[in-house]
């Protein structure tokens, strides 16, 4: 029963919290390189212009229903989020992707604290996204810093390829 993943149901939560917003929110934000998926769940204009997407950071899968109630246009996966987000398990993953009809953003991120990563650190990440990608992820959330505190522009790249097309929001 129900509407498949990603389609509208008539007066759900979702909806009304959509429309005390004036409208579906728009198909992007200035984070995000890429909109193919975001296309797929539906998430478009209003009048010509873009409207703001609310994305609900969550740990759990109670959380990701509740955000979805709530109003939520999408959610961003992780967990340990009371040390700024890390990478969340396949099975996390497969829950909230089953359970939910919103487009489901995975954080990739191997570890706590800064984000200047090794290059062990970096190739977990590659393999995250991989995964990530097998389970149908409707987005990936990532990012680096060099040494010295800048935005690491060349690494990242090599992320935004594993993505397969898929929408990358820069972390």
């Amino acid at each position: 029963g129900g509407p498949a993943r990603g389609e509208a149901a008539d007066a759900t939560p979702t909806d009304e919290g959509r429309a005390s917003r004036g409208g579906l929110a728009g198909e992007c934000d200035s984070r995000v390189c890429s909109w193919s998926k975001m296309r797929r769940h539906e998430l478009g204009w209003a009048a010509g212009h873009r409207l703001t997407v609310v994305e609900a950071a969550v740990e759990t899968l109670d959380s990701a229903l509740a955000a979805e109630r709530a109003g939520a246009d999408r959610i961003e996966l992780c967990v340990n989020l009371s040390e700024g987000g890390t990478t969340p398990g396949a099975g996390l993953i497969a829950s909230v992707i089953g359970r939910t009809k919103l487009p489901v953003f995975v954080l990739i991120r191997p570890r706590a604290g800064d984000f200047v990563y090794s290059d062990g650190g970096f190739g977990a990440m590659i393999r995250d996204i991989e995964v990530a990608g097998r389970m149908d992820v409707a987005g990936i959330v990532a990012g680096a810093l060099t040494a010295d505190g800048r935005v690491d522009v060349v690494r990242p790249r090599y992320l935004g390829e594993g993505t397969a097309g898929r929408p990358w929001t820069c972390n």
